[in-house]
């Protein structure tokens, strides 16, 4: 669709048009947001199943925190499918997580305060259970401290919905 401009008279007595822009109307602009190609999708649609696998292993694992990839994935699979999307905010326990995030740009109290625990008891278990050589428990404790930062870093939804970082 052509975006025309106003006529002008000239005093020969000619009317000229100006022509704006060229727009298409199915067509967001590179401002608003670009449509993203096949491959960039299909790009998207690997590294949110990538951060999938990754949130799986961070409710399995001890040091690996799950809400940062799940907000990732959902963020990939947002810009890649829509099926994938919504299968994943339709899971029981992450699919709550998510549209929290989504809807309040924020986490339960609850469910920060339980990720910084389950952190804490993997750090305790871990440090208590095995015969980490110093190295291996300085690199363990820097990955812990990485992942109570993110976590502590994320906006919390207080009674009224509105998020606060704390």
């Amino acid at each position: 669709m052509l975006a025309i401009g106003r006529s002008q008279h000239t005093s020969a007595g000619k009317t000229t048009i100006s022509v704006r822009s060229v727009q298409y109307a199915n067509r967001p602009s590179k401002v608003t947001g670009k449509k993203n190609s096949a491959a960039l999708r299909r790009m998207y649609l690997l590294a949110g199943l990538s951060f999938v696998l990754l949130a799986f292993l961070g409710a399995i694992l001890p040091v690996l925190p799950t809400t940062p990839f799940l907000i990732l994935a959902n963020s990939c699979f947002m810009r890649s499918s829509p099926k994938w999307q919504k299968w994943l905010m339709r899971l029981p326990v992450w699919g709550q997580i998510l549209k929290d995030w989504e809807t309040h740009r924020a986490v339960k109290p609850g469910t920060k305060r339980l990720a910084i625990l389950m952190l804490a008891i993997a750090l305790i278990v871990t440090v208590l259970s095995s015969r980490l050589s110093p190295i291996a428990l300085i690199l363990f404790l820097a990955v812990v401290l990485v992942g109570v930062t993110v976590i502590w870093r994320l906006p919390v939804m207080r009674g009224n919905h509105k998020s606060v970082c704390i």
